[in-house]
């Protein structure tokens, strides 16, 4: 896969906590796990961009653990995904695991372009995030679907695609 195993920063506003490398989903669960033992707000910040959070969790007012998503700008394909997603009004990210709460598709550079809640368990998300990670790009057209599978065939240079539809 692209860019499933990235190094997160995880902390609260106030303290650092520990750095895991893993996927998204890894995140999550840390985050999941630091809350179910004490009420605070906890952030999971990616090393190469520690000035904004990709993930944060907090307990909400009927005291269950809530998890948001970020999109920020300068995500790629991510973002791509994410505004096929919004022009077809769906409610949630392929792979049903987030709901998304809001979308911009134009913003100035350094500014949340997007935000989601965490819709399912967390042991429940895919190992690796469609959205995010596979470096999968989906595009509706009509009824159908088509998903831009990257691949690098061995001993060439390069990225090259497999394409899937489906309805």
């Amino acid at each position: 896969m692209p860019n499933d195993i990235r190094e997160f920063q995880i902390r609260t506003p106030d303290r650092a906590l520990t750095a895991i490398r893993g996927s998204l989903r890894d995140a999550v669960l840390e985050i999941h796990r630091l809350l179910s033992m004490a009420r605070a707000v906890v952030s999971a910040y990616l090393s190469e961009d520690p000035s904004r959070p990709v993930i944060t969790g907090y307990m909400d007012g009927s005291g269950r653990i809530a998890i948001h998503r970020y999109l920020n700008s300068g995500s790629g394909t991510e973002f791509e995904n994410w505004l096929d997603t919004d022009r077809h009004q769906f409610q949630s990210l392929p792979e049903g695991g987030w709901e998304i709460k809001r979308f911009v598709g134009l913003a100035p550079p350094s500014v949340v372009l997007g935000e989601a809640v965490l819709a399912v368990p967390p042991h429940e998300l895919p190992r690796v995030d469609f959205a995010q990670e596979s470096g999968i790009r989906r595009k509706h057209y009509g009824k159908y679907i088509v998903d831009a599978i990257p691949l690098q065939i061995t001993g060439m240079q390069g990225w090259t695609a497999r394409f899937a539809l489906s309805r």
